[in-house]
């Protein structure tokens, strides 16, 4: 049995969703259509840490620097310190799992717009459950001190309408190298104030290397026209997709902006996508 350190506790709950088997196909497009539309992005993560892989580490330490060797976890940064007679030795990143990405994601007319459609969020990357109450409220703590404009919403004004999960998609990079995508969690979310809209959000990992956030574009747009087809939206009419790629999934403690990158489209009427800059 694994133990780990939580450095928050996920909070999204996700039913089954349909399976989808086609592969993924990544289509490099530099004149993709672009919206009129402008967007932005509160995005932050909570991460696990392996106690195993620390024991192991301190074990590692006691052998090569004596029984007198000390291990310490910085759980907030993920970094290990070896320490001997009090002084730094070496030090290691432990692996630190991305379990769950949060904040909201805007759209309007312009950035300075303080009448921008909100989407608040939280999911689950780990494929484990999670609680789908107290989102806002847990978005506007950890966000509002930062932008108040943009957070001055309360629970009657979004709500989110449903939540589920998919199978991990398979892709074709067009390349020899390999990319392994998590499920992917997804949620209806509906901004109620003005006209209101409707944006469907998804989030997954990608285990593969760095190199994935340099094709994060791609493939979010491969995975928005996916979820866009998704049977569970049969009933509804949705405004923008939202992708959120963990490109970095095992640096968690290196913070979303250094390990999450999130692509926002809008839908046309004739079901194009257009990419939100």
């Amino acid at each position: 049995m694994r133990h780990w350190i939580a450095a928050a506790v996920g909070i999204v709950a996700l039913s089954c969703g349909a399976a989808m088997s086609e592969p993924l196909t990544l289509l490099y497009d530099p004149f993709e259509a672009r919206s009129q539309l402008r967007s932005l992005g509160a995005v932050a993560s909570n991460f696990m840490i392996s106690l195993v892989e620390f024991q192991e580490l301190a074990e590692v330490a006691k052998k090569k620097f004596g029984d007198t060797a000390k291990a310490t976890l910085r759980g907030n940064t993920g970094t290990i310190e070896i320490t001997l007679d009090g002084k730094v030795v070496a030090t290691s990143m432990a692996t630190a799992r991305v379990e769950e990405v949060f904040g909201a994601l805007f759209v309007g007319r312009s950035r300075a717009d303080d009448d921008m459609a909100r989407f608040p969020f939280s999911l689950s990357v780990s494929g484990k459950p999670g609680r789908s109450d107290g989102v806002g409220e847990m978005v506007r703590k950890r966000f509002q001190k930062h932008k108040p404009q943009l957070f001055d919403f309360n629970e009657s004004d979004w709500s989110s309408l449903a939540c589920w999960s998919q199978e991990a998609p398979a892709v074709d990079t067009g390349s020899s190298k390999d990319v392994r995508f998590g499920k992917p969690a997804l949620c209806l979310v509906r901004w109620r104030r003005g006209e209101g809209k409707t944006m469907l959000i998804g989030a997954l990992t990608a285990d593969g290397g760095r190199w994935v956030s340099d094709v994060s574009r791609p493939i979010c747009r491969a995975l928005a026209v996916r979820w866009g087809a998704d049977p569970n939206l049969r009933d509804h009419t949705i405004d923008y997709v939202g992708c959120l790629l963990v490109h970095d999934p095992n640096h968690g403690a290196l913070g979303a902006a250094s390990t999450v990158a999130h692509h926002v489209y809008e839908i046309r009427p004739d079901g194009e996508l257009a990419l939100i800059n």
